[in-house]
């Protein structure tokens, strides 16, 4: 016999909660606060034009920069007119959900909501997702062979222990672009060491004027354990600019779903999140052996190289990678 479900709209409202969660797992999410993330105005143009129905990829074309030698003033001579190049970048669509249950012995017996507490957590638990699913984008990107000349590799190298010079050589990778670098993104064990080093500090936070943050001759420190050593003890440590991710919310059929199965005394909350997301400046490609069901791409979809390819300059991009050791 099929479970009956009731809704529980008199615990939670589901338009408020879903908009409560939203909110909240951008403001706790410190890559949105640092503007390495954003809510790009252009990706959120191209979901508008398509009503809002992405199902697996949102494209946006773009014209390319201005290029090419000016040519000289010589009466007589016409001025000839170059065609103007585009570009696309191409992201994928995520979609994911998440439920927790419980049993109506755990009011009975401790007399908590167990419901309330639920919702009120969603917006930490998607904060903490939507890190996993962007450091599962720039494993992907930063595997596309023109990404090559945006890594910095000392592994292999006679010391390979992170060192001021090794993060200077790999600001410089961007050359004279570098400046639009901003963030360090790394693990603990390397803030650790950028600290043992001497070059880490604390400065004031801007936005609030209180809560001091961690910088290197003044780039943000941002830690994130998810980026551990391999088995030869190295470290993925990734810089950043703002924008360098996006980061758009798609339409999500009942985000926010209580169900009740009275039959089994049991009570469920649900929560779905549907995304665009991925580096600036890359072209997704869904992958041919995808289910037609999928509502987009999986994390392991998003670490796959082969699904991903440049659709800008490598260097107009603001992702630097460095592969080092701290001990």
């Amino acid at each position: 016999m099929p479970a009956q479900y009731t809704s529980l709209s008199d615990i939670v409202k589901s338009e408020a909660f879903g908009t409560y969660v939203n909110k909240d797992s951008i403001e706790k999410n410190p890559l949105f606060q640092a503007g390495l993330v954003e809510a790009d105005p252009d990706f959120a143009a191209a979901i508008a034009r398509n009503g809002g129905t992405t199902h697996q990829t949102v494209l946006v074309p773009n014209m390319a920069d201005l290029d090419g030698d000016a040519q000289d003033l010589v009466d007589g001579t016409a001025i000839t007119s170059d065609k103007l190049e585009t570009v696309a970048e191409q992201l994928p669509a995520i979609g994911k959900a998440k439920s927790f249950a419980f049993y109506d012995s755990t009011t009975d017996l401790t007399g908590a909501d167990p419901a309330r507490r639920i919702a009120s957590q969603f917006g930490a638990y998607w904060s903490r997702q939507n890190k996993r699913f962007i450091l599962s984008a720039l494993k992907g990107a930063f595997g596309v062979s023109g990404m090559s000349d945006n890594i910095l590799d000392v592994s292999g190298e006679n010391n390979p222990v992170l060192s001021n010079d090794y993060i200077q050589a790999a600001f410089q990778l961007l050359g004279d672009n570098k400046d639009i670098l901003t963030t360090i993104l790394c693990h603990s064990a390397v803030a650790l060491r950028l600290k043992n080093i001497g070059t880490s500090e604390y400065v004031q936070n801007q936005k609030d004027g209180e809560m001091k943050i961690a910088a290197y001759q003044g780039k943000r420190i941002l830690e994130d354990d998810h980026l551990a050593a391999d088995s030869q003890g190295v470290y993925p440590v990734f810089i950043l600019g703002p924008g360098a991710l996006v980061m758009n919310a798609l339409p999500c059929e009942k985000e926010y779903e209580p169900v009740r199965e009275a039959t089994y005394s049991r009570t469920s909350v649900i929560s779905r999140k549907r995304y665009v997301l991925g580096p600036r400046g890359f072209a997704y490609t869904v992958p041919n052996d995808r289910a037609v069901a999928a509502n987009g791409a999986t994390n392991a979809e998003l670490e796959n190289s082969s699904n991903w390819s440049l659709a800008w300059e490598a260097k107009r991009i603001p992702l630097v990678k460095l592969l080092c050791k701290v001990a």
